[in-house]
């Protein structure tokens, strides 16, 4: 395990309240572990499908009904990051 302290401050900081706040991340931690692994999958150091496998262990530990993903995704959409 690898243990980073970072601060954020303006934009960044924004981006991950955001985050929290749209319900796609349950804290700034999280963001960023999601924010890792989209950058991952976007220049191709993971495939999506195994992104995928691994939110979906995670979910095991609670999962979400179809209702709580769609919502979660709706509102992720509609949430906006003004700079």
């Amino acid at each position: 395990m690898t243990a980073i302290t970072m601060r954020f401050e303006g934009v960044y900081e924004r981006i991950l309240d955001a985050m929290k706040k749209s319900g796609l991340a349950k804290s700034k931690a999280e963001a960023v572990r999601l924010a890792l692994f989209k950058t991952a999958v976007d220049y191709g150091l993971i495939s999506q499908d195994a992104l995928f496998d691994v939110i979906h262990a995670e979910t095991r530990k609670r999962p979400l009904s179809v209702e709580e993903i769609a919502e979660g995704i709706e509102y992720a959409k509609k949430a906006a990051v003004r700079g």
